[in-house]
């Protein structure tokens, strides 16, 4: 944990249905974005907004992005209100951990390096081509069009080769200072959030998951 907090942080939280109490302590960081009913109390947050559920997560950090760009904060959590299945238990001090790597790196570091492997695996750069085809032409793509996660990756950061390994910061959970964020142009978020805002569950909402690392490195 940081000994000492930064001079200003927020910490956003996509929240549908999560019992998100457990950040309390950190209450006057917190900006909750809820895209489910509003059937908690949320008045100990610093800010709570409604918002229609669609996206995921990365519809949500894009949002917060496109709205606070000229007036963030020095660094931003971004996190899912329930994140104890991905890392062991709903812990203010894994996000406060996040973030005493941002303050060092400018980003947390990702949580998986991956390497593709001979075998299918969800983390590959073809992860949505699964055996059957069935993830990639039946999932909800922005213009209908089925593509692969690599594709989608090129498509969008124009790598001279793909990273190997491949950073991944799991689950969507990361901090970030506002330099990082700051490097790229709002219609770049725009551009975006596009992918991600048609669908509740867009199958680019898991190409962002995989690319916040490049996004912010």
């Amino acid at each position: 944990m940081l000994r000492q907090l930064p001079p200003s942080f927020h910490i956003v939280i996509a929240r549908y249905n999560e019992n998100i109490n457990w950040l309390k302590p950190l209450s006057e960081h917190c900006i909750v974005y809820n895209k489910g009913d509003n059937d908690i109390d949320l008045t100990w947050s610093k800010c709570a907004l409604k918002r229609v559920n669609v996206g995921r997560e990365s519809e949500t950090y894009l949002s917060y992005i496109l709205e606070n760009y000229n007036n963030l904060p020095d660094f931003v959590v971004f996190t899912q209100g329930h994140i104890a299945d991905h890392v062991g238990e709903d812990s203010c001090n894994y996000l406060l951990h996040l973030l005493s790597q941002a303050s060092l790196k400018g980003i947390s570091d990702p949580v998986l390096w991956h390497r593709d492997t001979a075998m299918h695996n969800s983390w590959n750069s073809n992860w949505n081509q699964l055996p059957d085809g069935s993830f990639l032409f039946e999932a909800n793509y922005s213009n209908g069009i089925p593509i692969l996660f690599r594709d989608w990756f090129h498509l969008v950061f124009k790598p001279t080769q793909w990273p190997i390994p491949f950073g991944i910061c799991k689950n969507g959970i990361f901090a970030v200072h506002k330099s990082k964020i700051l490097q790229h142009p709002l219609s770049f978020y725009l551009y975006l959030q596009a992918f991600v805002n048609h669908h509740v569950d867009p199958a680019e909402g898991h190409f962002l998951e995989r690319s916040w690392y490049y996004i912010f490195k």
